[in-house]
């Protein structure tokens, strides 16, 4: 049980405002198809709310802070976009400082604008802390996963394939270059390839990209 409230408690305890609009919940797995998704409930306990009678107003004014969510939430990702976007294609940048301010707490992420075009491939080369998770995702310039469900679109901590010296080497595609570590672009020439570190303060890892063809991806 967590309690929100503006009253500090005893236990599992989020402190609330007068400005408190917005609960996140992120829910982590490295194998989604055998991972069990949480059931959440939630419950207003003391003082029930006064009932609102529902008016041609009130209708009004809730369509107005359903519009202005969606306005902030895109402002505010096509903000951090195009700040990731600044730098050179298919090179990987850490999330500025200023901008952590705006993500989920406990969280190192770092952004690449990719341009890969047809017959390249991306070799990504890196070496991970050891974390509880950390994950590699493509997805299209709103950070929407390419195939969410099925694999070929995202690594973990858990799924990739390590090099002997505990580095990793990914190689991102349309097609398959018959490497360990493949990620499909499935057709897309042009996305966002996203690493998070989560639950950590740890930085994230310096990356090395390099543009090849694709034959001669497989060394």
């Amino acid at each position: 049980d967590v309690i929100l409230s503006p009253q500090q408690h005893k236990g599992n305890w989020l402190p609330t405002t007068a400005s408190t609009d917005l609960l996140v919940v992120r829910q982590y797995a490295h194998d989604w198809r055998n991972s069990k998704r949480a059931q959440l409930t939630i419950e207003r306990v003391g003082e029930a709310s006064t009932e609102v009678e529902l008016t041609q107003y009130k209708i009004d004014q809730d369509l107005l802070e359903a519009a202005t969510f969606v306005r902030r939430l895109t402002t505010t990702w096509a903000y951090l976009l195009e700040r990731m976007g600044m730098g050179p294609p298919n090179k990987m940048l850490a999330v500025p400082a200023d901008l952590e301010p705006i993500m989920a707490g406990g969280h190192k992420l770092a952004m690449a604008k990719l341009e890969i075009p047809a017959g390249q491939a991306l070799v990504v080369e890196f070496s991970p802390p050891k974390v509880e998770y950390w994950g590699l995702q493509l997805t299209n310039y709103w950070l929407e996963p390419l195939d969410f469900n099925s694999e070929g679109s995202h690594l973990n901590n858990k799924t990739v394939r390590y090099n002997k010296n505990g580095s990793v080497r990914v190689v991102i595609s349309t097609a398959d270059p018959q490497v360990g570590n493949w990620m499909n672009t499935r057709g897309h020439v042009a996305g966002t390839l996203q690493f998070r570190l989560a639950r950590s303060n740890k930085a994230v890892p310096e990356f090395k990209t390099t543009l090849v063809p694709i034959s001669e991806a497989n060394r």
